[in-house]
């Protein structure tokens, strides 16, 4: 009798198991698709667009609907018993310099290779959405845009990290922790374009396993912020001379590349 109690019990626990497993899931995929649904659907032309995004109160909102992601990811890592103790903004075991400039670095990086992939959309003839709404025109707007880029490029790194971390909780492998991030991440620049998100997804796979080795925050919000801010910044001073040295960059390596296959220009 006493047996056949404890294998009641026992399936009971286990069964309340399965159900918090669940329901952690079903919580996780919520958090995860919302920025991907906020960010894709919209109906808005263009032109109003930009009018709401550098009004003030559109402004507010943009920045809050950037917020509010980063404070629920933050929150669910909390719950989770994360914060403050195993997730840090600055890696204990590399000098903050190193980190700075990492981060420097794959802002680069980044900006390299999306110029890279904006000359292989062109010579394959592939149309993506315009930005023009995004770009700021006038020094008011680039001061909104510098807060804006800050405050978005934290939001969506905890929420980086809180996609890793929850993902690989689940039982995964780091390899497939990197690519379902990845995945999930890139949704939310599908409204880039699908040639765009892909170019997304190849640099979150790198991101991702960026952070899993250093554990540091500080080089992903230095990154994060540069990017955003370059995409959107059109008069920025000696910005035509980081654009340049991209370029110029650019055909050195594909010289580089022609000589070592024997190519001759």
């Amino acid at each position: 009798m006493m047996t056949s109690n404890r294998s009641l019990k026992d399936q009971k626990r286990r069964g309340l198991l399965i159900n918090e497993d669940a329901a952690r899931f079903a919580v996780f995929i919520t958090v995860a698709i919302l920025p991907a649904i906020a960010a894709n659907f919209t109906s808005l032309p263009p032109e109003i667009r930009h009018a709401q995004l550098y009004s003030f109160w559109g402004f507010i909102q943009q920045l809050l609907g950037s917020l509010q992601f980063g404070l629920l990811a933050a929150y669910m890592l909390s719950q989770g018993g994360l914060l403050p103790k195993d997730a840090r903004i600055v890696a204990r075991d590399i000098p903050i310099y190193q980190q700075v400039l990492a981060g420097v670095g794959i802002w680069f990086g980044y900006y390299l290779f999306f110029d890279f992939w904006s000359v292989l959309a062109s010579l394959a003839h592939i149309k993506s959405p315009s930005l023009a709404w995004f770009r700021s025109t006038t020094p008011d707007q680039e001061a909104l845009n510098a807060v804006f880029s800050f405050v978005n490029g934290i939001s969506e790194e905890v929420m980086r990290v809180y996609l890793l971390t929850q993902i690989q909780r689940f039982g995964a492998g780091r390899k497939a922790t990197v690519v379902a991030a990845a995945v999930l991440i890139s949704s939310y620049h599908v409204y880039q374009g699908w040639f765009t998100a892909i170019a997304f997804l190849l640099a979150n796979l790198f991101l991702n396993r960026y952070y899993l080795s250093t554990r540091s925050l500080l080089s992903l919000f230095i990154w994060h912020a540069l990017a955003d801010f370059s995409h959107s910044t059109t008069s920025l001073p000696g910005w035509e001379l980081v654009s340049a040295l991209v370029n110029g960059t650019i055909g050195a390596a594909a010289v580089y590349l022609f000589s070592l296959i024997g190519v001759k220009l």
